[in-house]
């Protein structure tokens, strides 16, 4: 998972560096833009932002459609602490999708200029996290809200909820990771290893 959410990253830095977003010509941006979601297995859109929050474009809508500004947690935090940042899960304002993303700054000379969005379909990370698991063994990733942001079975069952107690006061305690048993949200004795990463920087 960190290895796809570090590719998301260092790919809208590269999209970053495109001259069509320094010569505001959005309409070739926004298309290479819908062509690299095209390539991108799970990437659902991507939104260029101003400081102000104002949308220059998001792929998910036609090019030139009014938008509202964002004022996302994530979002802000990128601008002011100038690195990337992942979201927690959130309830997308003009799709009424949730999502999780990775806001990346854009910065021109020596400060920030935008933000970079990229939007992932969580039900990738289920698949990523159910790669190479054994019978009966149920991988999960939390958000910073302790709610389930990917679940290697059932996920859409789970998905945006929270997640078992024991769970949360494992992480609670242990909050880079540890090793507890207890309950998973469906009722069955488990051991967890938690790794937590909402709303951390991704480097």
């Amino acid at each position: 998972v960190d290895r796809e959410l570090m590719g998301l990253t260092r790919e809208l830095r590269l999209l970053g560096d495109f001259p069509p977003l320094d010569t505001h010509q959005m309409d070739v941006f926004y298309r290479y833009s819908q062509e690299l979601i095209a390539r991108k297995e799970g990437w659902d859109s991507i939104v260029a932002v101003e400081l102000d929050g104002t949308v220059l474009m998001n792929t998910d809508k036609p090019l030139g459609s009014e938008l509202a500004p964002i004022n996302q947690p994530h979002v802000m935090k990128a601008i002011e602490a100038r690195v990337p940042v992942l979201s927690n899960i959130y309830r997308d304002q003009y799709s009424g999708k949730q999502l999780i993303s990775i806001a990346v700054p854009i910065p021109r000379g020596g400060a920030v200029r935008w933000v970079l969005e990229g939007r992932i379909d969580p039900d990738s990370l289920s698949r990523i996290i159910a790669r190479g698991l054994g019978p009966g063994t149920t991988a999960l990733i939390a958000d910073g809200n302790n709610l389930a942001a990917a679940r290697s079975r059932d996920f859409e069952s789970y998905f945006g909820k929270p997640i078992a107690q024991g769970f949360r006061a494992l992480m609670d305690s242990e909050p880079v990771n540890g090793v507890g048993s207890g309950l998973s949200a469906d009722g069955v004795e488990a051991v967890s290893y938690t790794h937590l990463r909402a709303h951390e920087t991704v480097l």
